[in-house]
């Protein structure tokens, strides 16, 4: 969580729009966008930590504050930096392969908004199926 605020708060400090970020703020800041991701893999990383503007910002560290502290008690603290860095990076080789052609500004914010989050989410589900209910510690 400070990391998403101290990218966000430096990315405002240097002139970004704290509301609405262009698209090539984004990606001088380390966006995926396919043609500059091959160039620089680094940027399937960096991508997951910038934020479309400060609603996007408070959402993610709402749901990262409510779901991630049930999946950090239910997995652990490894298990659960892995899984949400793991699948900060694999989305966004998906993501990054989805808009090869085009940089489409409502699609990169739509798809790229919380990904690592609903990933999460979905390590969730995946470990109640196969528990069938959640351990008492995580109750």
């Amino acid at each position: 969580m400070v990391a998403y605020v101290a990218i966000w708060m430096a990315n405002v400090a240097s002139g970004m729009s704290p509301t609405l970020p262009q698209p090539v703020e984004l990606l001088a800041w380390g966006g995926n966008f396919l043609p500059a991701t091959i160039a620089q893999p680094w940027r399937l990383f960096t991508a997951a930590f910038l934020h479309a503007g400060a609603i996007h910002l408070a959402f993610n560290m709402w749901a990262l504050w409510n779901m991630g502290a049930i999946a950090e008690r239910f997995y652990g603290n490894l298990q659960f930096l892995l899984i949400y860095l793991l699948s900060g990076l694999v989305s966004g080789f998906a993501l990054a392969t989805i808009m090869a052609e085009k940089f489409d500004w409502a699609e990169y914010r739509r798809k790229a908004a919380s990904r690592a989050l609903i990933a999460v989410g979905a390590a969730m589900v995946a470990a109640f199926l196969a528990w069938r209910m959640l351990p008492a510690s995580v109750m």
